[in-house]
């Protein structure tokens, strides 16, 4: 698969960057990890800090998962996270359902089995696309790796990760 992912990131990360360009600029964006207590909080407090704060109140940025809710955001989490001025601490985990996704202009998902999941809620989708698919540098996989039970560094690995492909979302939403 990483060969594959090497091959195709550059083709898909300008169809990615194309599906931002066209059409009106979502403004109610919508990330999703599988539990919710790490990737998805993270990457959506990134972007609200990426993003100039008089255009805060343009958009809606909000995360959810597929399991557990409820849970508070991994400590390991917290710690990397504000050590990167994102706050995790009020952060609890909850399940997306149809009523979330049909007020999202745009889904952003970690991996392929988060949008396999996507399309069993029977909800009306809006656009997706896969975070990993904006990183700016040479990938090894598509997939923003899920960091759980993993270590310290897999962890830092993976937010430097989502902070290079949150920076070219917020750069578009800005634009």
């Amino acid at each position: 698969m990483g060969l594959l992912d090497r091959a195709l990131h550059p083709w898909r990360r300008k169809r990615a960057l194309q599906a931002l360009h066209s059409g009106e600029t979502p403004s109610r964006l919508l990330f999703l990890c599988y539990g919710n207590i790490c990737r998805s909080p993270y990457a959506a407090g990134r972007l609200l800090v990426a993003l100039e704060p008089d255009l805060h109140d343009r958009f809606t940025v909000q995360s959810a998962g597929f399991f557990g809710p409820d849970r508070p955001a991994l400590p390991e989490a917290l710690r990397q996270a504000a050590s990167r001025d994102v706050d995790l601490s009020a952060h609890l985990s909850r399940l997306v359902d149809p009523s979330l996704l049909e007020g999202a202009d745009l889904v952003v998902v970690m991996e392929r089995s988060h949008a396999v999941g996507l399309r069993r809620t029977g909800a009306k989708l809006p656009d997706t696309i896969y975070l990993g698919d904006l990183d700016p540098t040479p990938v090894r996989a598509r997939a923003i790796a899920d960091p759980y039970g993993r270590s310290e560094e897999f962890l830092k690995a993976t937010f430097d990760r989502i902070d290079r492909c949150v920076q070219t979302l917020a750069s578009h939403l800005m634009s």
